[in-house]
């Protein structure tokens, strides 16, 4: 060792206070590779554990609880060295309290460091403050003779009536449908809540006192009044489910050609892509494709049913349900998650479009970070984790190599 752990220790609060010249992070990296016991040391002193959690703090990210078991496990087991595959673990800033750790192909600490006055976040990044987080809901029903009503045209109140039932919007901002007289429907009145692109989650009451949260791009088809023995509805998109328990209809959702069945649970469906999954927070469902009943699977709470094409429905368990909930509880969380998947999110909810120059790599990135933020604050930890980037007129982000 050519200095003092002490010396080394300097060094890590150096780093993730990302204040480190190139050659003090070549130290640091083969500090790190000869000696990962006593860098694990370092990671676990308070000092160092205090500090990240105030640079976390200051960037508005987070990170559950379940990543940051992962990411230690693979930091420490790989430690910045090159993996059999030709992968590189880069650790940037704010290193365990809110770390953003990204696998990206043979790109090192040292490469990002060199390259960093040359893309600059805070220069690509001009103009994305001025796109804010949604801050209303962009909501509109689609009635079943085709009038169009706006969420936001009202702030509480009655919206529309279709015989009996009242469709009001509720001083909290949620949705609901409520029946005056208990009149009994015979013909089925289908109406279409769409939140579209740049919106805010909408949450929404049906008649049989089911609630559904509808994230941004996603709409829902659904009955005005269930009848018959079930109730089924259309789902696009992403949408969290409460369903009220009734023994005598089952409760059906339609998403991408394949169906959830329950009596009364929660759970959440995500059907943005071609892929479908189904994950149960509470209850019993069962996931089958449409015309296949017979060949579903049943799953329980923290497993996911998992359906792509016309392959299998596959399960897996031990779901961290925080992250599958993260859209609805006010987070981005990218625990594991590709980075296309990402900016996919982020184009919903800012309602951008992304694109991808030649030879971005669609690298894994993990953490959590405020969904309440203008695009540029989430730009810049983006930035601050490698990533380069421009923002071109009508909203485009491009992601550059």
């Amino acid at each position: 060792m050519d200095h003092p752990t002490s010396y080394y220790k300097d060094l890590l609060a150096g780093f993730i206070r990302d204040e480190l010249t190139v050659e003090e992070a070549e130290a640091l990296l083969s500090f790190i590779g000869q000696y990962p016991d006593i860098y694990k040391e370092m990671l676990d002193d308070p000092a160092i554990q205090e500090l990240s959690a105030r640079q976390a703090q200051a960037s508005g990210l987070k990170l559950s609880a379940q990543a940051d078991a992962r990411i230690r496990e693979q930091v420490l087991a790989h430690t910045g060295l090159e993996t059999g595959a030709g992968k590189v673990f880069l650790l940037r800033r704010w290193v365990w309290a809110a770390a953003v750790v990204l696998l990206i192909g043979t790109t090192t600490l040292i490469t990002v460091l060199r390259n960093r006055t040359a893309h600059h976040p805070a220069t690509i990044a001009q103009g994305a403050s001025n796109i804010p987080a949604p801050q209303v809901s962009k909501a509109r029903v689609t009635l079943s003779s085709g009038q169009v009503i706006a969420l936001d045209s009202l702030s509480s109140g009655l919206l529309a009536q279709q015989g009996s039932i009242r469709l009001v919007k509720l001083a909290g901002g949620q949705v609901a449908y409520q029946s005056a007289t208990g009149e009994t429907f015979h013909e089925m009145q289908y109406n279409t809540l769409t939140n579209p692109r740049g919106s805010k989650v909408v949450d929404m009451q049906l008649s049989d006192g089911s609630r559904i949260w509808l994230n941004a791009g996603s709409s829902i088809t659904y009955p005005v009044a269930f009848v018959g023995n079930e109730r089924k509805v259309e789902l696009k998109g992403e949408g969290y489910f409460e369903v009220a328990k009734d023994a005598a209809r089952q409760f059906i959702v339609t998403a991408n050609g394949v169906n959830t069945m329950v009596l009364g649970t929660h759970f959440n469906v995500h059907a943005y892509e071609e892929q479908t999954k189904v994950t149960l927070l509470e209850g019993r469902v069962k996931v089958a494709r449409q015309g296949q009943v017979d060949s579903g699977i049943a799953i329980r709470p923290g497993q996911q049913a998992l359906a792509g094409g016309a392959g299998q429905l596959q399960v897996t368990g031990n779901i961290d349900l925080a992250a599958v909930m993260a859209w609805k509880n006010g987070v981005f969380n990218f625990d594991g998650m590709k980075v296309r998947q990402a900016m996919a999110e982020l184009e919903r909810w800012y309602d951008i479009d992304v694109a991808y120059e030649e030879g971005v790599q669609d690298v894994k990135v993990f953490g959590e970070i405020d969904r309440n933020l203008a695009l540029g604050g989430v730009l810049e930890i983006l930035g601050n984790a490698g990533f380069h980037y421009r923002l071109e007129a009508g909203r485009k982000l491009v992601l550059m190599k």
